[in-house]
């Protein structure tokens, strides 16, 4: 099942969006908690997603591509997965990132998880707008 959050545009250059989403260390500032959601910070590479229907899920960094692109991974799950961050240069000072969620799921169970991991990708989204439109 793949879920994405659709293009954002930031008011960041690309570089600079890629330092900021590659360090987890930025987000620990950030203190991300909403309603089904939050996000706790276990070093500078690894983050752990509490959420209402998957439980906690430590994610790390497993491919770094600069200035172009992140991949996150479980550092353990039942399920295969990855979380992909797109970026793309719109112009010298802006950029814009897409999410990509791919996760291995049975068929029979995609009707019940695909809303909850779209407002999962959703929230990231909102997430990484802050993270890439501070100045």
């Amino acid at each position: 099942m793949k879920v994405t959050s659709g293009e954002q545009k930031v008011n960041t250059p690309i570089e600079k969006l890629f330092d900021r989403l590659s360090n987890f260390a930025i987000l620990d500032a950030m203190k991300v908690k909403d309603k089904g959601f939050e996000i706790e910070i276990l070093n500078d590479q690894t983050c752990r997603l509490k959420t209402e229907i998957a439980g906690d899920v430590d994610l790390t960094f497993v491919e770094k591509e600069r200035p172009n692109k992140l991949v996150l991974a479980p550092v353990s799950a039942p399920i295969a997965s990855s979380l992909l961050i797109s970026l793309k240069e719109f112009s010298k000072e802006e950029s814009v990132f897409e999410i990509f969620l791919d996760i291995d799921v049975p068929f029979f169970m995609t009707s019940v998880v695909k809303k909850p991991m779209q407002e999962m990708v959703d929230k990231l989204s909102e997430l990484f707008l802050l993270i890439g439109n501070k100045k």
